[in-house]
């Protein structure tokens, strides 16, 4: 056996060992490789599960806590002695986030007011009990409705504050969103946490992932043909045609990430659609089987959150990469570019990505008016 041989055998080996109990590999290690729905809390209500998984991560809430201390730090150098800040915590779940906001409050000695938003009714059970129990909820108002649809008696607030994000920075509607309760409860002026997020693609050869998505019976929501499509023409393998949430783990990646699609908050434009041309230098003959999808966010000067694996936040695993298969696996040569097309559309309540390689090989566009995946308002 050769030296390269036994290095891949030690590495597979250690790829493989048991990882310990109660880390972040181990709670990872289920998902490896495992094709799921992307989440929509839009348009369901999460389990109780999930947001026990969530809440366990270690650096999200810890980012949001600083990036909360930063504001109220800007907030009393420029408020009145004594003036009170007021947060909207919209998608408030359980409360982790209401929780940090109370410690950077805390801690910077200024006085705040918080609107806990939520729609799932078990959450708003949870926020209720808290407020009845934990003493530091005293000033926490619990408002059960969809953020983008609160009644009004509400104080406008100084800083809206949300971990909407998804794998891919946008894919559960964060830009929507964040925009309507903008519009429902943000003062003129007033600061969102997360400020700004970048959503990253990277072509990736992984053919176990293209393999189970070809096979993926996937149930989510799809929209009617696309306009122009072709009468009698052949059904399109749904999953390839779906954006997965996924761990990858045996998977090559081919070229450096580039950023697509970004968003603002408070938005500063009207449309949330999007279209980016991304072409990608590859080094070695490979054949890639999709896209893998990654996000990074400010969510307030200079506190960032990322899966980018560029700039990956350590330890965090409340996301995991969002995977864009191909209808076809794709051969690139070596010394020459991958080309492809990226757009987030949006028609009526429905919003969805359609993607499409354009090089070297040419591809029909994936998910052509959403007609094998999208996401509901």
């Amino acid at each position: 056996m050769c030296i390269r041989d036994r290095l891949d055998v030690a590495r597979h080996l250690l790829g493989s060992a048991d990882p310990a109990p109660g880390s972040v590999a181990a709670l990872e290690r289920p998902y490896r490789d495992f094709l799921q729905a992307p989440l929509q809390p839009l348009g369901d209500d999460l389990e109780a599960a999930t947001y026990e998984t969530f809440e366990r991560d270690p650096v999200k809430y810890a980012r949001y806590e600083a990036a909360a201390a930063l504001f109220l730090g800007d907030f009393r150098a420029r408020s009145a002695p004594g003036a009170r800040a007021l947060f909207a915590v919209v998608g408030a779940g359980r409360g982790p986030l209401v929780a940090a906001v109370l410690r950077a409050a805390a801690a910077a000695r200024v006085a705040v007011g918080v609107y806990a938003v939520e729609k799932n009714a078990h959450a708003v059970c949870t926020l209720r009990g808290r407020k009845r129990h934990d003493p530091a909820w005293r000033d926490v108002v619990v408002v059960p409705g969809d953020m983008r649809r609160v009644a009004g008696g509400f104080d406008r607030v100084d800083c809206l504050v949300s971990e909407l994000l998804g794998s891919f920075g946008d894919n559960e509607l964060s830009p929507e969103c964040l925009d309507g309760a903008a519009a429902a409860l943000l003062k003129p002026g007033g600061a969102s946490i997360p400020r700004r997020y970048v959503s990253y693609a990277q072509p990736v050869a992984c053919a176990k992932l293209w393999f189970d998505a070809r096979r993926a019976n996937t149930g989510l929501p799809a929209g009617p043909p696309a306009v122009g499509a072709c009468i009698g023409a052949p059904p399109p393998d749904r999953g390839l045609e779906t954006p997965f949430v996924v761990k990858l783990h045996n998977f090559a990646p081919l070229a450096a990430v580039q950023p697509a699609f970004r968003f603002d908050h408070p938005a500063s434009e009207k449309s949330l659609e999007r279209y980016c041309a991304l072409e990608f230098p590859v080094a070695v003959d490979c054949t890639v089987h999709g896209l893998a999808g990654y996000f990074e966010s400010e969510l307030y000067d200079g506190v960032m959150i990322s899966i980018n694996p560029a700039t990956f936040s350590t330890g965090m695993f409340s996301w995991f990469p969002l995977f864009l298969p191909f209808s076809r696996p794709v051969f690139v040569a070596a010394g020459s570019s991958l080309a492809v097309r990226l757009w987030r559309r949006r028609e009526g309540d429905r919003v969805w990505y359609e993607w499409a390689v354009v090089g070297p090989d040419v591809l029909p566009v994936h998910n052509p008016g959403g007609r094998s995946c999208a996401m509901r308002l």
